[in-house]
């Protein structure tokens, strides 16, 4: 224990020995003090005590002095000091302690906000897993040989032009068919026209491998029926502008005489290529390694074709990028290819020589 006056107020001080030569605060009168190592202690202040009453008069004329009485000794010594005895506790830097504080409660509150953010992409992760799970299927794709395509039609009530432009151009099909030919070189497009509208026909380029995709036994075919009105009016959509433009400028080229076909590729797929698809097969691509073929035509009862490179064994079908005015296909569909064997007629069985 250490015992020391305060400088200020001259209080009574009593701290443990572990705090020596630390700061702390007087609690009498609120001022700075340092504990010193060991125990410091003022004498208390003079205590006025009354005379002493002078000798008789024989004695004080004796020239003997005063015998000392040890009776008149008070027992008990006087009080060190009437100031009261204070115990206190040296303080730490208040800086440092609130330093401390925030420290703590940045490290404690850090770990909620990261669950929580944890938690969140994880059930994310698990809805996006549930929904496509079963909009990624393996299925088995068929070699067709002559595949027969329905042809598409742009009707006049699928664009927005002049009526008149509309049947100039329909006219100029129905005696002249144009040919769009892709950089692919897979499928032959050609436009041509009956009375009902601009017709669009499809087939296979010579040398090309035609591969139909049947869906209807996956979850896929789900999907298509709840989702095929906006499909299909994702894709009706660019029909109408794509048309517009081709048929504004084709007749455009009629009165010149010029007969050529701007944007060519933007007129084949988006337009001659969707008139012959649903809104599902416009929104999916065959990908074989990193050539992307589209879809180039739906059979009556839904399955999808595609032409690919010959001796193709196996692609993946992808919604294609649509941007942001649609969702697109967000699966993904492997499908192998299953070449039909080459018949092979049966060889006749040995027969034993006749005997002569």
């Amino acid at each position: 224990m250490i015992e020391f006056n305060c400088p200020s107020c001259q209080a009574l001080i009593r701290v443990g020995e572990k705090a020596s030569g630390k700061k702390g605060t007087c609690p009498s009168c609120r001022k700075k003090i340092v504990v010193p190592e060991k125990s410091v202690t003022q004498s208390p202040p003079a205590i006025d005590t009354p005379p002493i009453p002078s000798n008789p008069p024989e004695q004080s004329q004796s020239d003997n002095p005063p015998t000392f009485d040890p009776a008149n000794v008070p027992t008990d010594p006087p009080a060190a000091s009437a100031e009261p005895v204070i115990q206190i506790k040296p303080q730490t830097s208040p800086t440092r302690r609130r330093r401390k504080g925030r420290r703590r409660s940045s490290k404690g509150g850090l770990w909620v906000p990261v669950l929580c953010a944890g938690i969140l992409f994880g059930f994310i992760g698990w809805y996006f897993f549930q929904i496509n799970a079963g909009l990624s299927p393996e299925v088995t794709g068929t070699v067709v040989e002559s595949p027969e395509i329905p042809p598409g039609l742009i009707a006049r009530g699928d664009v927005t032009v002049d009526g008149q432009l509309y049947e100039k151009v329909r006219e100029s099909l129905e005696s002249e068919q144009l040919k769009l030919v892709g950089s692919a070189q897979l499928a032959d497009v050609t436009l041509t026209a009956q009375q009902s509208g601009i017709v669009t026909t499809v087939k296979p380029a010579p040398g090309a491998m035609c591969v139909r995709v049947s869906l209807n036994d996956t979850d896929v075919a789900d999907y298509v029926s709840e989702h095929a009105k906006e499909l299909n009016q994702y894709r009706m959509q660019n029909i109408q502008e794509t048309a517009d433009e081709f048929i504004t400028a084709w007749a455009a080229a009629l009165e010149t005489g010029e007969k050529t076909v701007p944007n060519l590729s933007r007129v084949r797929n988006q337009m001659a290529l969707a008139s012959v698809v649903s809104g599902f097969g416009y929104h999916v691509v065959a990908w074989d390694g990193k050539i992307a073929s589209p879809c180039i035509g739906v059979g009556n009862s839904g399955e999808l074709y595609f032409v690919l490179k010959p001796g193709t064994k196996s692609f993946i079908i992808r919604g294609r990028d649509v941007g942001s005015e649609s969702a697109g296909f967000p699966g993904e569909i492997v499908v192998k290819v299953d070449r039909p064997e080459a018949s092979t007629a049966p060889q006749p069985a040995p027969q034993e020589p006749e005997e002569m």
